[in-house]
């Protein structure tokens, strides 16, 4: 078989060079050419095929551009109330500069005030948003309102400042990082804190003062009465004395009747002063009364500020907004949209450039 095959190739093959031979004419044709070519009419013209390839680039070069362009002006800023976050949506956010104080730098205490918002790009923005609901409760947070839809969401809560780290770290491992945008806020309340204490000092001295005012007054009042008192029982005595005095004595009559006018008009008097000295201290102990009180109530409102401000670096109060991302979007995120459309439009370039170095010659 081996030699059957190598017969036939051979005979092919010798046959095949035998039927190879040039024109007749060949001579005549070859100078023909020739003179074509040396007498410079030639023409050099390029395809007359379009450029494809190129306008399917500079085509995608502007999809990218409609598809992308929305998207980046459609990004939820982080921050907003949730009542005015569907009013904001496109303009742009700036976060609050932090409140500078003049604070004693002897007094190192920290009350830190934690605010926490962050922006959450998912395909699932439902499911999502109950979900974060859930690991907030499940942390002792408190839900506060939430909203969601296929497109938008937002929750605003609040959760114990001692568990904010583990919520956060729950949080990152259900979301990857390129799709969580976080910001944190936080103030040192010592300013309102010293703030409430100086008040707090403030009031406690004065009400310090006004009960000890309202001491001195009720002791000035005891002696006063016990004087006025001491002197009406006298006058009594010696009326009593008087009264009892049995004489036939004309001029001592007369004595101990003028006597005894005496100590009835200063009697009346002391009833007078009395009467005076009672009113004069109920209206005084009235009105340090009132004072007392008010003072009381601002330092109970003072303690209930105080109370507040502890209440209020004890948790941190957050919110969450969630904004479903398209595809394009996803590859945003770890493709910049202006790298691709540089992209598509280099290979436009390219794709165009390669096409018009292509030529043929054309003969006359």
């Amino acid at each position: 078989m081996n030699q059957n095959h190598t017969t036939i190739h051979d005979f092919f093959s010798a046959w095949g060079r035998a039927q190879r031979h040039l024109p007749s004419n060949h001579q005549v044709l070859k100078s023909q050419i020739l003179s074509k070519f040396s007498s410079g009419k030639v023409s050099e013209i390029y395809v007359s095929t379009r450029p494809w390839l190129s306008w399917t680039f500079a085509g995608l070069v502007v999809i990218t551009f409609l598809i992308t362009f929305p998207y980046a002006s459609r990004v939820i800023p982080t921050g907003f109330p949730m009542q005015i976050m569907e009013d904001k949506i496109g303009s742009e956010y700036y976060p609050s500069i932090p409140n500078e104080s003049e604070i004693p730098i002897s007094d190192t205490r920290e009350f830190l005030k934690m605010d926490y918002h962050a922006s959450i790009r998912t395909r699932r923005v439902s499911e999502l948003t109950e979900r974060v609901q859930t690991i907030v409760r499940g942390y002792g947070g408190r839900v506060d309102s939430s909203s969601s839809s296929s497109s938008w969401g937002a929750i605003s809560f609040v959760v114990p400042v001692n568990r904010f780290d583990a919520f956060r770290s729950e949080l990152k491992d259900i979301i990857r990082a390129r799709f969580l945008t976080e910001n944190i806020q936080t103030e040192n309340l010592l300013p309102q804190k010293q703030s409430v204490e100086e008040e707090q000092k403030q009031a406690a001295a004065t009400l310090a003062q006004f009960r000890s005012d309202q001491g001195v007054l009720n002791n000035n009042h005891r002696r006063t009465i016990a004087s006025i008192q001491s002197r009406k029982d006298a006058i009594t005595l010696e009326l009593t004395a008087l009264r009892a005095e049995i004489t036939n004595d004309p001029v001592r009559k007369a004595k101990i009747a003028a006597r005894e006018q005496e100590l009835i008009n200063e009697q009346k008097i002391l009833e007078a002063n009395l009467a005076a000295e009672n009113a004069t201290y109920q209206k005084k102990f009235d009105a340090f009364t009132a004072q007392i009180r008010g003072t009381e109530d601002t330092l109970k409102d003072i303690q209930k500020e105080d109370q507040r401000i502890l209440d209020t670096v004890a948790t941190v109060r957050g919110t969450i907004s969630f904004q479903w991302i398209s595809i394009w979007g996803i590859i945003g995120l770890y493709i910049p949209a202006y790298m691709i459309i540089i992209f598509f439009l280099i290979a436009a370039l390219v794709s165009y450039g390669v096409h018009r170095s292509r030529v043929r010659l054309v003969l006359p």
